[in-house]
């Protein structure tokens, strides 16, 4: 991708939790299957809320499902570490946040193509390179693993084993990674479908974290749909 267009990209990313016109929003959420979740393996599955959230596209009046996502019943917390490009400093790197399962084939943030099927979430910083596909202002993101490659949710797994596994999802050099963003304080509701008029959507929620045996509600938004890439779709 042409630096120009990177750099746009940094330039309008924080559009995206400005939010668009509710009544215009091209996504929605409801409620993730039972049958999904139970379909889920059980070394995962015993960790994570059943009431999963499925994001739906609502683009030119059709009803295609996207994904479904389930988040651990209870993250870790850490004592806050403050930072100017750290939005969640309070999340333990390396740590399970929850599961998404992609209906059809999808692209993460860097524009790798992703299969169908069942991803853990675990949530690292990154450094990002200027030249990247793709750049967000804030160092926050989860790197994608295939559900049967990662089966300990309680475990906290170090930036190399992450990496590697995050190579099995994206099928590239580069682990599958999903941006997480500033929550947009308009919208009250959990979860919400935020999306915007470049092709963006991010899905708003609230997760409970621990720590020290008391439980702290925790506002988080994460880029679940992103544009292509200008060389795709033409």
């Amino acid at each position: 991708m042409p630096r120009a267009v990177v750099r746009s990209l940094v330039l309008f990313l924080p559009l995206l939790w400005a939010g668009f016109a509710r009544g215009l929003d091209p996504y929605t959420t409801e409620p993730a299957p039972a049958l999904a979740f139970s379909e889920l393996p059980k070394y995962l599955s015993d960790s994570l809320d059943p009431q999963g959230v499925r994001l739906i596209d609502a683009t030119f009046n059709h009803h295609t499902p996207v994904c479904d996502i389930w988040w651990k019943k209870r993250i870790p917390s850490r004592k806050s570490v403050t930072a100017n490009d750290i939005l969640y400093d309070t999340l333990q790197p390396g740590s399970m946040l929850g599961v998404i399962r992609l209906l059809g084939f999808r692209e993460d943030f860097q524009h790798h193509n992703l299969r169908p099927g069942l991803y853990t979430m675990r949530y690292v910083q990154l450094q990002q390179d200027g030249d990247d596909n793709a750049v967000s202002p804030y160092r926050d993101f989860v790197i994608l693993s295939p559900g049967w490659a990662d089966k300990d949710p309680d475990a906290i797994l170090p930036m190399d084993q992450l990496t590697k596994l995050g190579t099995l999802a994206s099928h590239r050099d580069e682990p599958a990674v999903l941006s997480l963003v500033p929550i947009n304080l308009a919208y009250k509701k959990s979860p919400s479908a935020i999306a915007d008029d470049r092709g963006f959507c991010s899905l708003q929620v609230r997760l409970q974290q621990q720590q020290e045996g008391k439980t702290t509600e925790l506002p988080l938004a994460i880029i679940i749909v992103r544009p292509m890439s200008e060389n795709e779709g033409s």
